[in-house]
């Protein structure tokens, strides 16, 4: 939802989107049964999302996309200056912490 409203010249133009759209707050479990989970990881967009995958034969994957740019910035705890807000950022990286700990989850990073 707030990706949605964010002014940001970067942000693509959803005015002529003939598709459906759910605007989500939150973290929302996609099939209801825990095993796809987007996780709300504001910061470097105001509504920037992770998406924690349960795989049988793998274990739990924790997908960061933009919240982690690169590893050096995860293991250093950097925010890059063109993320939308340092202290949700730090927030989500702290986040992302506790889950990969709880769920004994594998980052997925940017290369």
């Amino acid at each position: 939802m707030r990706e949605y409203e964010w002014p940001s010249p970067l942000r693509p133009d959803t005015s002529r989107r003939t598709i459906r759209v759910d605007k989500l707050e939150g973290d929302h479990d996609v099939f209801s049964d825990g095993s796809v989970i987007l996780i709300a990881t504001p910061g470097h967009t105001p509504g920037h999302q992770s998406l924690l995958i349960k795989l049988p034969n793998t274990g739990v994957l924790l997908l960061s996309g933009d919240a982690v740019h690169f590893k050096d910035n995860w293991e250093n705890r950097r925010v890059p200056d063109i993320n939308f807000n340092k202290e949700q950022t730090s927030a989500s990286l702290q986040r992302i912490a506790n889950i990969l700990a709880k769920e004994k989850a594998q980052l997925l990073e940017q290369p």
